[in-house]
Parts: C-alpha cells; sequence; structure tokens
C-alpha cells in the first residue's frame, strides 16, 4: 500500500471500514481492457494521506466485504474476483484462496461467475451462478447448498442438451427452461442461523440454521441486492422498479412506487431512510413513491451511476463511478479521489 502516479479511474464495489475509512475496488480508465487488474484505494480522512492503493494483478474484483476484528483476529477486507478468487487483506497481511481450492481456472473455463460475498456473522460466505453459495471455514470454501446446486446444474445440462434439438418455434420452451437455471446475485444475513440469497426471476432462499427454503417472492423479476437491517425488516431490491421488504417467516411484499423505468441495484437503510442506487442516481424509497436524493451539492453531475452503498457507525457511504459521497450528521460530503480530478 503506497502512493502512486496518477491514472484516471472508475469505482467499483466497495465497502465501509469505519466512520472515517473506506475501501474501494477501481479500474483504471485507460487500461487494456483484456488485461484483468484491480486497484484498490483506501480512504482515510483520519490520516495526512488520504488516499492509499492495494494492487490486485489478473482479477476482476466484484464485491467486497469488512471482516470486522475480534479477540484475536485483525480487522481485514475480503475481495471476490468474478471466477472465485478471494483476497483477504489488512496492513500487516494478504491470504489469497479460491472457491473452491484451485477452482478459479475451472470456473472461467465453464463461464462459471460469482456475484457477491457478505461477512455474517464469524464467516464470510460467497454466492454466484448455477445455485453455488460458499461458506469460508477453518479448512477452506465449503459450498452448503449442495441440493440447490445440483438441481440448477441438472436444469443447465438439460437447457443445453435441448438448445441443440429444439427448433426455432419452440422458442417459448427454451426460454422456460433457462428460467430454471438459479443464478445467484447477493447474499446476506442477519446472523449464521438467518440468510438470504436472491437471484434471477424473482429467487429468494433462506437458510434457517438447518435447511434452505425457496421464498415465496411478489415477482419474477431479477433481483441484485438485499439488505438486512433486522430480523423482521428485510430489504430486496432489482429489476423494474422492483423493491420488496419482509422476512422469512411473515412473507415479503411490494413498495408499490411505479417506476418500473429504473433497475435498482444496491439498497441499504440508513437512519430511518430506505436509499437505492440506480444507473441514474441515488433515490430514497418511500411507500408509495421515490424521489431523488438532495445531496445539496451544486457540484454534482445530474446523473451518476451508484456501484455501492454501505454504512458504518453514524456514516452513510455512497459510491458513484467516479466519486465517493459521505452522509456524516444530515451533511452530504463529495470526496473526489485526485486521479480524477486531472
Amino acid at each position: 500500500m503506497r502512493g502512486k502516479k496518477q491514472m484516471p479511474i472508475s469505482f467499483g464495489h466497495g465497502c465501509a471500514v469505519s466512520d472515517d475509512i473506506f475501501c474501494v475496488a477501481s479500474f483504471l480508465d485507460e487500461f487494456d481492457p483484456d488485461t484483468e487488474f484491480t486497484r484498490i484505494f483506501i480512504l482515510n480522512l483520519s490520516s495526512k494521506m488520504l488516499w492509499m492503493h492495494h494492487d490486485i494483478a489478473d482479477r476482476t474484483i466484484i464485491s467486497m466485504a469488512l471482516r470486522p476484528g475480534s479477540d484475536g483476529l485483525a480487522r481485514a477486507c475480503g475481495a471476490l474476483s468474478d471466477y472465485g478468487k478471494f483476497q483477504l487483506f489488512n496492513s500487516t497481511e494478504i491470504i489469497e484462496e479460491e472457491i473452491p481450492a484451485y477452482g478459479a481456472e475451472d470456473n472461467r473455463d465453464d463461464g462459471l461467475t460469482f456475484a457477491a460475498i457478505s461477512h455474517i456473522g464469524n464467516r464470510v460466505y460467497a454466492c454466484g451462478a448455477v445455485g453455488r453459495i460458499y461458506r469460508r471455514d477453518d479448512g477452506g470454501w465449503v459450498q452448503i447448498a449442495t441440493e440447490i446446486f445440483s438441481a440448477a446444474l441438472q436444469n443447465l445440462r438439460s437447457f443445453i442438451g435441448s438448445e441443440a434439438q429444439e427448433q426455432p418455434q419452440d422458442i417459448l420452451n427454451l426460454t422456460k427452461r433457462i428460467s430454471a437455471i438459479c443464478n445467484f446475485e447477493h447474499i446476506a444475513g442477519v446472523s449464521e442461523n438467518d440468510i438470504y440469497v436472491c437471484g434471477n426471476n424473482g429467487k429468494i432462499v433462506h437458510w434457517d440454521g438447518k435447511s434452505w427454503h425457496d421464498l415465496s417472492a411478489p415477482t419474477r423479476q431479477h433481483l441484485h441486492y438485499i439488505h438486512c437491517h433486522s430480523p423482521d425488516e428485510v430489504y430486496v431490491c432489482g429489476h423494474s422498479g422492483t423493491l420488496l421488504m419482509g422476512n422469512a417467516r411473515d412473507g415479503f411484499r411490494h413498495f408499490a412506487i411505479g417506476r418500473n423505468d429504473l433497475n435498482f441495484w444496491t439498497v441499504q437503510k440508513f437512519n430511518g431512510a430506505v436509499y437505492v442506487g440506480t444507473a441514474v442516481g441515488l433515490f430514497q424509497a418511500e411507500e408509495s413513491k421515490i424521489r431523488s436524493v438532495d445531496f445539496g451539492l451544486p457540484e454534482l453531475p445530474h446523473y451518476f451511476t451508484v456501484q455501492a452503498l454501505d454504512s458504518s457507525k453514524r456514516v452513510f457511504w455512497v459510491v458513484a463511478d467516479k466519486f465517493l459521497l459521505r452522509l456524516d450528521g444530515g451533511v452530504w460530503k463529495k470526496i473526489d479521489h485526485p486521479d480524477n480530478t486531472l
């Protein structure tokens, strides 16, 4: 982690470390698009050197999560690549792993991508394509939803086999077959006995500490993100203005906000307000409407892409494609990266 030469960047996913520290993946705008490379930036508002960086070569980081410090275990950030390479790092060590062990190249060859990691309880969890859910144990990464994976794999093989045999007029049948393939987008939980995973075609599954259960969702839209605010208040967002709230015990209901022209990529509740991130900015959701957030910052562009939302003890963080936003004490502040202010 050190200073570096200025090069314009675009931000990706990130996670809050504390009220003053944020860790975010970035990608060099002028880098060869065929070369995989991620530069992790660490913003520390308490340091004289605000920005430090940590390079991860040969991979594209798509999800990050904080491992909080505990007795005998230092605080660290986890970074997951699209094909299952995982790095856990802090200022004193770097740990490299693959999901499953030595499986990243096989994942790439088979087109099996991962989508997200989350720290739940005392462990890190990951999810991805073809119904895969993994947990990081002391002995490595363990697949913990084998029945879901097996069913998704069978559906995938059935689709591949039927694709070559079906006639063009059987497109509806092919669509039905491919929609049966479960691909997960995000995983989150209140505890290790209360975990949610969401994905395509309105898929939500729940772990109650003993087994996985399919939940009935009032939508068939693709679902992208889960925010567990409390055991009773779980938010799920997705395509075409889909925003759900509920839990595994009582079910989920729609926010009737009437904006099917927007895809919601991330959701977070902070200080009583529910925020959703889109490709055109940050919105605040209410029961029957959403509205653009008034930042009180005239220098903000009218439209920007929200890459991630997170919160620490008293601060709400927003990762946009070219800058960060920080809400502290009711006041928004825009944080520019020096490489993007040339």
